[in-house]
Order: C-alpha cells, then sequence, then structure tokens
C-alpha cells in the first residue's frame, strides 16, 4: 500500500469498518520525589508535578482523544519511582494518573479499552522484583496480568513483561514469559517504551529484517489494526499500519515563556519617561482639541468684552426730550485709572458695567 493511501486511511477517509484505531503511549514517568531528587512536599517538587501533569493531559485531551480510538494501550513506565514508593505514595500517583488520562471518565471509555504493560519505572526489574513481590502484587490488582493477549480487529497482539526477559530462564515468571514469546509464531510489529534516543536500527533476524525506532521527543503512536481477513500473501503490509504524532516538546514551551517574561521586565525596566512619540503626538493632538472647544465655547464672551474695551457711547437728546445712547468706536483704545469715567463736554465715556445699568433704566422708562 502506497505512503499517501495510508496517510488517507488514518485521516478517516475508507476508515470505519477497515482499520481499528489504537492509540499507544508510553513513557509518561508522572514525576515523584524520586524525579528530580527535591524534597517531598517542596515548592519545587510541587510546582514540577504540576505543570508536566498539565502538559499531559492537555495533550492527551487535545491530541489523542480528538482521533477517538477504540483501544488505548500504555506500553509501560506510567510511574518514575513505581518500585521506590510508598503504598501510600503509590496511591497519590496512580490518583494523578487516572486524572491525567481521565482513566475515571465512564463517558470516556465506556466505547474505549484500555490495555497496560509493565515498565521497569513500573515494578523495577527481575532483581528488584524477587526482593520486592509486594510490588508487582499492587501493580498487577490494579492493572491485571502482566503476560495476556487480546484481539483488535482481526490482529492479535501479545503483552510481554519485557522486564522478566533479562531473569535466569529457569525462574517460574522468566520461564512463562519465554514461553508466551516462543510460542507466537510470526511478528509483524513490536511495541516497547523506554527508548532515550531518536534513532532508526534495522535488525536482522530469521525472519528477515526488524526495524527499531527510537523516540526521543514527546509523541504518540496512531496504530490501525485491520478489521477484516487479509490474504496471508499481503498481510504483512497491511495488518498494521503506522504514523507517529509529534508533540510541541514542553521544555520549549517554558523557555518561550521566560523569555517573553525577561523582555516583559527589560521593557518596563528601559522603557522612556517621555513614552513613545506615538503617545507624544497623540498627547498634543488631545490637548489641541480641548483648547480649540474652550476657545469656541467662551468666544462671544471675550469678542464682547473687547469690543467694550475699544468704543464710547454718547448720549444724544432728542427734539422730543427723549434720550439716545450712541456707540462709536475709538481709534485708540481708552485708558481707564477709575472705575468712574472722565467726563468731557457733553460726553460721558462709560465702562461696561455702567453701560448696561443705563440701558435696563432707559428701558424702564
Amino acid at each position: 500500500m502506497k505512503e499517501h493511501e495510508k496517510l488517507t486511511m488514518m485521516n478517516g477517509q475508507g476508515y470505519v469498518g477497515d482499520y481499528v484505531k489504537v492509540a499507544v503511549l508510553a513513557d509518561p514517568q508522572i514525576m515523584d520525589k524520586t524525579s528530580l531528587h527535591l524534597p517531598p512536599k517542596s515548592l519545587a517538587l510541587e510546582i514540577v508535578q504540576f505543570y508536566t501533569d498539565l502538559y499531559m493531559c492537555r495533550a492527551f485531551f487535545s491530541s489523542v482523544l480528538p482521533f477517538k480510538p477504540a483501544v488505548i494501550l500504555f506500553l509501560g513506565d506510567c510511574f518514575d519511582g513505581g518500585p521506590y514508593l510508598s503504598d501510600e505514595k503509590w496511591q497519590e500517583s496512580l490518583s494523578r494518573l487516572k486524572h491525567m488520562f481521565g482513566l475515571n471518565t465512564e463517558e470516556i471509555y465506556s466505547s474505549t479499552k484500555v490495555y497496560h504493560i509493565p515498565g521497569n519505572h513500573d515494578i523495577g526489574y527481575a532483581g528488584l522484583q524477587s526482593h520486592k513481590p509486594k510490588v508487582v502484587r499492587r501493580y498487577e490488582k490494579e492493572f491485571r496480568s502482566r503476560h495476556y493477549r487480546f484481539m483488535v480487529g482481526k490482529v492479535e497482539l501479545v503483552a510481554v513483561d519485557a522486564q522478566t526477559l533479562d531473569a535466569n530462564r529457569q525462574g517460574s515468571v522468566a520461564s512463562a514469559s519465554w514461553d508466551l514469546v516462543s510460542n507466537v509464531s510470526s511478528g509483524v510489529l513490536v511495541l516497547s517504551g523506554r527508548d532515550h534516543d531518536q534513532c532508526t536500527v534495522t535488525h536482522e533476524s530469521k525472519s528477515g529484517p526488524v526495524t527499531e525506532q527510537g523516540n526521543l521527543y514527546p509523541s504518540f503512536m496512531l496504530l490501525s489494526a485491520s478489521n477484516s481477513s487479509v490474504p496471508d500473501a499481503s498481510w504483512p503490509e497491511e495488518a498494521v499500519l503506522t504514523h507517529l504524532c509529534f508533540l510541541p516538546r514542553q521544555t520549549h514551551i517554558y523557555i518561550w515563556y521566560l523569555i517573553l517574561f525577561v523582555l516583559t521586565i527589560l521593557a518596563l525596566l528601559l522603557w522612556p519617561t517621555s513614552g513613545l512619540s506615538f503617545c507624544h503626538h497623540f498627547g498634543d493632538m488631545v490637548k489641541c482639541v480641548i483648547k480649540s472647544i474652550s476657545s469656541n465655547i467662551f468666544r462671544d464672551e471675550t469678542k464682547e468684552k473687547n469690543e467694550d474695551e475699544n468704543c464710547e457711547y454718547e448720549i444724544i437728546w432728542g427734539a422730543d426730550g427723549s434720550m439716545y445712547l450712541v456707540k462709536k468706536v475709538l481709534t485708540k483704545p481708552v485708558t481707564r485709572t477709575t472705575d468712574r469715567g472722565s467726563v468731557e463736554r457733553g460726553n460721558d465715556v462709560m465702562r461696561p458695567t455702567a453701560k448696561k445699568m443705563l440701558i435696563r433704566r432707559l428701558r424702564s422708562v
């Protein structure tokens, strides 16, 4: 099958009924007191736990669940210091794990099956298991057997506790693990967690080349298992399809946050006291507008005052005995030294207040 046809299948076109979606997750390794050797209940440990839990929770609910997988497979190392935690601390980590991946949410997992395979950070290697059998018992009590088979569509998956394979083959647990592996007639794909290198290595085996891909960066795998019978000749190529989906690196996210924080502090410390030129010009513009509005409001009053300052009023008597007030503009402003106007022969130079009082008297007559 061509690569673009595989991606079309993974994107959902021609997918329903042909393949069963499986989300493969490995190495959550939720932080605990053994992770960074930080003191228990310290502020540093609480901060690290909070942000790592938040990152994985958001990644799972926003990136994995939208694909609506029918099966979710955990490849181990759900815990970090699992073999070294007390029962109380182990239960605390288990509660965080269930919250992080919504394992207690019935509406999510009512139609989704979840399978777990133990990792060395969960129960330790074979040598540690023999000294701490209760570590294995509490794991099996919560996540059931460490060796089992199950069907996904028409594809059989075999779960093996690989930690027991490094023990003496004569042991009961190790012998059972080897027997399970030996009974697998042929394999199409091997899934394993705990790899700390970004690389691809091809191994030669009796049945042909086997490709091993190491993955250092945050990601998850979308696996599609065939839901219909496939001829034996094309089975190895079309039985299982895989696609690796990368996630944003958590360290890069927080490094970018730190850079923005430093830039903000520097901007506050080095900000010019006069502000930016735009702000300066904007302030000048506002002042001009306010000044213009003020001048329009008080323009009439100022005009009247200026006119009164540069004119004189003359009283003229009519033939019928009526009195008239005549306004004359002066070419040279009159200088007033007292509140009382100066009097010249037949002419009165009056202040504006006196003019208004005289007008009122004349109107009342």
